[in-house]
């Protein structure tokens, strides 16, 4: 038998907690303004309260890949939007745009195939990459299939955060690659392609139970930051007693607080 508890006192799900983060942003000038405050006294990042947007599990290169055309039907047009994306992208990763007409897994049917379409990255075959010349290039699919947990935009300024609670942070392979590079490269790709983003100062974020050891993520908050902005402002009696659950597993004894969950 389980123990006779309230789902929210057991719930250990970061998106819940980032959603209900991102619920008091929007809901509260008085949080919007503690934490763009906190951050540009940290960090020095830009952010505005009457002008922020904010953006839960953001697949942006995906959103933007899928705007080009419809992707269940052939199109020359959307064809040739779509291959000069991947030729830029191709090139920005050190490659021949030849790669493309060489390697089966761009194409949903084959090189040759009749009105073959061009794959997004998020689908092309990491095996088939692997077994390329074109290794760098499952960083592209990385990035594409990565969704930063919260995207916030704001007069020329994006901050893009990776939130954790106990899980870890991925790793995509042996060599070790993790969000916080794959993050990176999402902002380079969307300030490289994008034109909307093309004058956008990104900053990579990580939220988390602590701050992370040397050298990994030079920018972080942790949950406690946000408890105690949250701790003062108006919010619903649901938002405050997650986080007060947060309080209560976490940082009431620091003990609690394990390196190995960050």
């Amino acid at each position: 038998m389980f123990t006779n508890q309230r789902y929210i006192e057991v719930n250990r799900e970061e998106r819940h907690f980032c959603a209900l983060f991102v619920h008091a942003l929007l809901s509260s000038e008085l949080v919007r303004t503690a934490f763009i405050e906190m951050i540009r006294s940290r960090y020095g990042i830009e952010l505005f309260s009457d002008s922020l947007e904010i953006y839960l599990e953001a697949a942006v290169l995906r959103d933007y890949w899928n705007n080009l055309g419809d992707s269940r039907r052939y199109s020359l047009e959307t064809s040739q939007k779509r291959r000069q994306v991947l030729n830029g992208i191709v090139e920005y990763m050190g490659y021949n745009i030849s790669a493309i007409d060489d390697n089966p897994f761009f194409w949903t049917n084959g090189i040759d195939g009749n009105k073959s379409k061009l794959w997004s990255p998020s689908h092309w075959s990491s095996s088939a990459i692997e077994a390329s010349a074109l290794p760098n290039l499952l960083k592209v699919k990385w990035a594409f299939n990565a969704k930063p947990d919260i995207m916030m935009i704001s007069d020329g300024c994006a901050l893009l955060i990776e939130g954790k609670l106990e899980s870890l942070e991925g790793k995509y392979d042996a060599s070790g690659q993790g969000q916080e590079e794959t993050q990176q490269l999402i902002a380079n790709l969307l300030k490289e392609f994008i034109p909307t983003f093309r004058q956008t100062v990104f900053h990579n974020m990580l939220l988390a139970l602590q701050s992370p050891g040397r050298g990994r993520w030079p920018m972080s908050i942790t949950w406690k930051d946000i408890i105690d902005i949250l701790k003062t402002a108006p919010l619903d009696v649901f938002t405050q007693e997650c986080f007060g659950q947060l309080q209560t597993r976490y940082y009431s004894n620091t003990d609690n607080l394990r390196r190995e969950d960050l």
